[in-house]
């Protein structure tokens, strides 16, 4: 057996059940919306030596996960909206890859010299994103210097440019960032100059006033319940506020980074700002891929993206076709999917 797929919704697993010893050519597991505890995970890492990646999803009774000195065969584990979740603690461990998707928790990591992809997704209402940036950086301060791909989402308040340390072999960047945050130019600056051996970067930007068009209606509705009329617009106009303006990042000039990737982008001004940035300052960029859709929004089978997305899209790609290409030199290899 190779894998091992349980997809029942609600789903209840225990040692106890299992009424078998082990599965010994068991490589891969996931667990989607199974309600695992950490008595389950432990006993398939003592009864799966063969095991090589693991992911949980959405496990509402896994409370606090403790592996130290996991199956040598272990290399790739995905935690993801186990919203219960306290603390995570991985030692002594070959794992290679490690994603968390979830609300902040204790992350205590150690002594995994293999370990050289990291992603992160940790979300708090009351945190801001220089608080996100700190945690992460704090949780993974044992292993900056040997990752080589990171994934960070930075979305949040900022009140200055957040401070990264040195990422010495980063050549994987991965951000999700607010594209209309007046810092956001500052802060992928911070990201740049901290990770010289950097090669590949993807700008995955969302838009915190995604649903206001900052434009108002030509003309009075007669149905005011129905439709966003000009006093209303008004009204959340002061209360969301314009996009701000996106503060001037200093110079930084960066020899290595040959691909860069803008998904989810809109022919907004902080949009082309961003892409405009990257090409006065990534001297030996080679290749940009512009990307309208924002993936990660979606439900893998798009139920939840409607019309009035793909119209955003469609015009993103003919603003970035039209306009944007015209500002590329010929020595970039420009694509828009």
């Amino acid at each position: 057996m190779k894998i091992y797929d349980l997809l029942e919704e609600r789903a209840t697993l225990t040692p106890f059940r299992c009424g078998y010893g082990g599965f010994e050519f068991l490589r891969v597991l996931h667990l989607k919306h199974v309600d695992v505890t950490s008595e389950v995970v432990e006993y398939f890492m003592s009864n799966c030596p063969t095991l090589e990646r693991l992911s949980i999803l959405s496990a509402t009774n896994l409370v606090d996960l403790r592996l130290v000195r996991p199956s040598i065969s272990l290399k790739f584990l995905w935690i993801k909206y186990c919203l219960r979740r306290d603390s995570i603690e991985i030692c002594d461990a070959n794992l290679v890859s490690f994603v968390y998707v979830g609300l902040k928790i204790n992350l205590l990591l150690g002594n995994m010299p293999s370990f050289v992809e990291a992603s992160l997704f940790e979300f708090s209402e009351c945190s801001s994103g220089a608080d996100f940036l700190s945690l992460a950086f704090t949780q993974l301060s044992s292993f900056l210097s040997q990752l080589e791909t990171l994934t960070l989402n930075i979305d949040g308040d900022y009140s200055c440019a957040f401070p990264v340390p040195t990422l010495p072999n980063l050549k994987h960047l991965e951000l999700i960032v607010p594209a209309d945050d007046q810092w956001a130019l500052n802060n992928l600056t911070s990201f740049l100059k901290a990770s010289p051996s950097l090669q590949r970067l993807i700008n995955k930007l969302f838009y915190l006033l995604m649903l206001l068009e900052f434009s108002p209606p030509p003309y009075e509705p007669t149905e005011k319940s129905q439709f966003l009329t000009r006093e209303l617009w008004e009204k959340l106009k002061i209360v969301l506020g314009e996009p701000l303006k996106m503060l001037k990042a200093p110079e930084c000039l960066h020899h290595n980074l040959k691909i860069v990737e803008i998904v989810g982008y809109r022919g907004r001004i902080n949009v082309v700002e961003h892409v405009m940035y990257l090409i006065e300052n990534v001297v030996a960029l080679e290749k940009l891929v512009i990307d309208p859709l924002t993936h990660w929004c979606y439900h893998p089978t798009g139920i939840n993206r409607d019309i009035k997305d793909v119209k955003e899209e469609e015009e993103a790609r003919d603003h970035a076709m039209h306009q944007l290409k015209k500002m590329f030199p010929s020595t970039v290899q420009f694509v828009c999917l």
